[in-house]
């Protein structure tokens, strides 16, 4: 027991690449791209927004550019974790309930999740609404640090309670205790749903696939009556097609809700339903065919990301289009990354696989959780503590870019040695003797 908190032991099996029965190596690399791709987003959005000493120069000559497009669209990277966690779930779960006769401690494996990610997640909300307001040192720490500290002190609990995204209703991402967490609420309520779907899909993948297509079904038409109602708009400083936001032109209504974002989600399910079935079987997938799926993946992931670069030159995307977009556009990714993911597990990546499957990636994606986690922390000290404003140039922003991936990795190494990794190791010895 007491190995589970020593540093040199967990160092080394956090940092340990040898490869093992099973895994599903491509998922790595997968992982910590997106969660570069985050960091990136971030990193432009905090330093580049809020302390650019040139906002116009931004919005005018750098962002309408093709290649920021990329960095609009980085909220994808976090689609990615959505499909990722279903997968991962759905082809694990699967294999536990084979593995039991279809028998499975659903209250076990309902805390095993709450267990595995909560203490790390209420360290980093402590910290966040305490330690930052005595470190950082600017003229804006006041606002911000002290604010996130009055918020965090009346809505703590709606975190522990992962309805922050929900909870007040319809809210504002600004206006959460940790506004980053709202993927963590949002993949807490997908998991609890979960059983269900998982548990039919075992017993009559039918029903289960029709429980699936029924909550997509709710899902796309949400989707469509909110954006229709609310006039939400897409694209580059476009206005809303009504009045509906004028009293609160900041609410959440879509972006952190669960009914928007469980589509990637579910086609994980389904990716991780059909690599169950499939393992340790030979699938053949004619060399045509599967090049048209790689094109058409590609395809659409590129068109989701760099589709709405003409809004950057003045196209206005009429309201029907952008229903369209918002029904279709989290569905749509899921579908091009699940392919990329199956197509990698199953031997039809090439050299897409290879890249992925690089060894340097595991250690990151074992530390990818906490450092989504902390690597706002990280960059909120850093940009509040400025004491005067940046140039926001493709250059400056790229190199502070790799400094906030490599620091947020390293706080996430400490957060992880500390925390995630002796709880996970008690846990382990827990479920043994049990």
């Amino acid at each position: 027991m007491l190995m589970c908190f020593s540093i040199i032991h967990n160092f080394g099996k956090i940092f340990d690449i040898s490869k093992q029965k099973g895994t599903l190596s491509a998922l790595n690399g997968i992982r910590v791209i997106s969660m570069f791709w985050i960091i990136l987003g971030h990193t432009w959005q905090f330093l580049g927004t809020y302390r650019a000493d040139n906002p116009l120069y931004m919005y005018t000559q750098l962002l309408p550019k093709f290649w920021a497009q990329t960095v609009l669209h980085a909220v994808f990277g976090v689609d990615t974790f959505f499909l990722l966690s279903g997968l991962l779930l759905a082809y694990l779960t699967l294999k536990a309930l084979k593995k039991g006769d279809g028998k499975i401690n659903w209250g076990l494996f309902i805390f095993h999740r709450f267990y595995r990610i909560t203490p790390l997640y209420m360290l980093v909300l402590g910290v966040w609404s305490t330690f930052p307001a005595h470190i950082a040192d600017g003229p804006t720490v006041q606002w911000i640090f002290h604010g996130a500290r009055d918020t965090c002190r009346r809505l703590w609990w709606t975190n522990f309670l992962y309805i922050n995204n929900l909870h007040p209703f319809p809210g504002d991402l600004g206006g959460q205790c940790m506004g980053w967490s709202w993927y963590l609420a949002n993949d807490m309520q997908f998991f609890i749903i979960s059983p269900i779907i998982l548990y039919l899909l075992y017993k009559n993948r039918k029903i289960g696939f029709a429980v699936i297509g029924v909550i997509l079904l709710i899902s796309t038409c949400a989707t469509i009556g909110i954006s229709y109602h609310y006039g939400l708009n897409i694209g580059f400083n476009q206005k809303p097609f009504n009045n509906n936001t004028a009293d609160h032109p900041t609410a959440d209504h879509l972006y952190g809700k669960p009914y928007h974002r469980i589509p990637p989600y579910l086609i994980g399910i389904i990716v991780g339903y059909f690599l169950f079935k499939l393992e340790g079987k030979k699938f053949d997938i004619p060399r045509l065919a599967a090049g048209g799926m790689w094109l058409l993946a590609a395809g659409s992931a590129l068109g989701l990301v760099y589709g709405l670069y003409n809004t950057t030159q003045g196209y206005i995307v009429p309201q029907g289009t952008t229903i369209f977009y918002y029904a279709v556009n989290t569905i749509a990714w899921g579908v091009a990354i699940g392919w990329v993911a199956f197509a990698c597990i199953k031997g039809y990546g090439g050299p897409v696989n290879t890249i992925l499957s690089w060894p340097v990636w595991t250690p990151l994606a074992r530390l990818t959780f906490a450092a989504y986690l902390v690597h706002p922390l990280v960059q909120f000290v850093y940009v509040w503590s400025l004491p005067t404003a940046v140039p926001p140039t493709p250059a400056f922003m790229t190199y502070h870019v790799i400094a906030f991936i490599f620091v947020s990795y390293a706080v996430a190494l400490v957060f992880s040695l500390a925390i995630e990794a002796p709880l996970m190791g008690l846990e382990k010895i827990w479920f043994k003797r049990h």
